[in-house]
């Protein structure tokens, strides 16, 4: 009886231990007496969001003739007074182009069966099951009413049945075949590349396949005198033009374009007529461009309209009429300190960096504070450098003592 009381205590101590060990890691796991990080570099921007419309110097380009467009220049590519830059045909049915695509096949295998010198090795009677099997699945489909594979299947029976005449020593109605069909192309190939008209460019400019309607509604002038307020509020979709169905691109004329948008007054600090402000896209492109202020009008309700110009082209610039657009006023590069580690020793800002497990309270200069963190000065000057370990969170936290 002694001995199994005995280890009913034992065992009861071991589960006391266990289940103290266990509290104690995990108290020691969510309230670590000692928390260090690694220093990195980060960068900290003011941006500020503004919902701009694009101006430019362009006029529609128009074909007296309605058809299929041949562009002889690239999309976005400059062109010079009086260069051709399309060709205007007629519309072809899609009833010719399918058989014109039918032909161009047909001829195609029927040339490869006139060149190749192993036909007459062929199996005839392989050649009469492939026609069998096609016929059934021909009168199949009919029967369901399912045209989907019609057209294909009716080719295939036509290269067969041209396939064993080939080989029964029928060459000269595969090479009457062959002529015909090279006859029908001809003609029908006339018929489907009529061409209509030439198209030029009247000016010099940027030539753009894509129109949008508001090339001729939307003018610098009108835009600029706009309160901030009808700015925000302005509605493209009320200042277009009527679609004109014989438009086939535009030429921007001007090499400049322009970005008006109204801005909250108080924001404008350090932007004045002539400042280069550097500007991010980040719905359309993640290419930071720099603009130049041109004009900004007077303070109405607390905004004002504000116009940027740039005079580099870019897909962006040449297709966009409504973009969102950040304005980065200042920039901060510097080492990432959480405001946790920050410690004040004697009216000095600083933190606690470890060198070889010593503490050292090294005094810091912030350029920049955020809600969790601050910037400082990452340079020789600086006593925490990168990739030093600074401490959080740590007890008894002497200059010169062993951390921990």
């Amino acid at each position: 009886m002694k001995k199994a009381g005995f280890i009913v205590v034992l065992k009861i101590i071991f589960v006391v231990g266990v289940i103290g060990f266990t509290v104690f890691q995990l108290v020691n796991f969510i309230y670590k007496p000692n928390v260090t990080e690694t220093v990195r570099r980060a960068t900290v921007e003011e941006v500020i969001t503004v919902n701009g419309i694009v101006v430019r110097e362009e006029m529609v380009v128009l074909s007296d003739k309605t058809g299929e467009i041949n562009y002889l220049v690239r999309d976005g590519e400059k062109v010079r007074v009086g260069q051709k830059i399309a060709e205007i045909y007629l519309k072809s049915s899609e009833g010719t182009s399918q058989r014109l695509r039918e032909i161009e096949s047909e001829l195609e295998s029927l040339y490869d069966l006139n060149q190749t010198n192993t036909l007459f090795d062929a199996d005839t009677r392989k050649i009469d099951s492939n026609i069998k099997e096609l016929i059934k699945s021909i009168n199949a489909d009919a029967a369901s009413r399912d045209g989907t594979n019609l057209s294909a299947n009716k080719q295939s029976l036509k290269l067969l049945l041209d396939k064993k005449n080939m080989i029964l020593g029928k060459s000269d109605d595969l090479l009457n075949k062959i002529d015909a069909l090279e006859i029908e192309k001809t003609s029908m190939s006339a018929q489907n590349v009529s061409k209509l008209t030439d198209v030029y460019a009247s000016r010099a400019g940027c030539f753009v396949y894509e129109t949008d309607g508001y090339e001729e509604t939307i003018n610098l002038k009108e835009m600029q005198e706009k309160r901030p307020d009808q700015v925000d509020n302005f509605n493209l979709g009320t200042e277009r033009s009527s679609v004109v169905k014989n438009d086939i691109g535009k030429l921007i004329t001007g090499f400049k374009w322009r970005l008006v948008f109204a801005m909250d007054a108080r924001e404008m600090d350090g932007i004045s007529i002539g400042s280069v402000l550097d500007m991010r896209f980040p719905y359309i492109s993640g290419q930071d461009m720099r603009l130049r202020v041109e004009s900004i009008s007077n303070p109405y309700d607390g905004k004002r309209t504000v116009t940027l110009v740039c005079d580099v082209q870019s897909d962006m610039s040449n297709h966009v009429r409504e973009m969102t657009a950040q304005i980065v006023k200042k920039s901060y590069t510097g080492l990432k300190i959480p405001k946790e580690a920050l410690r004040n020793i004697d009216g000095q800002t600083g933190v606690y960096a470890l060198n070889m497990g010593i503490l050292r309270f090294c005094p810091i200069n912030i350029i920049c504070e955020e809600d969790t963190f601050v910037l400082i000065a990452d340079d020789e000057k600086q006593a925490v450098r990168l990739f030093d370990i600074i401490v959080i969170k740590g007890t008894n936290l002497v200059d010169g003592e062993l951390f921990g």
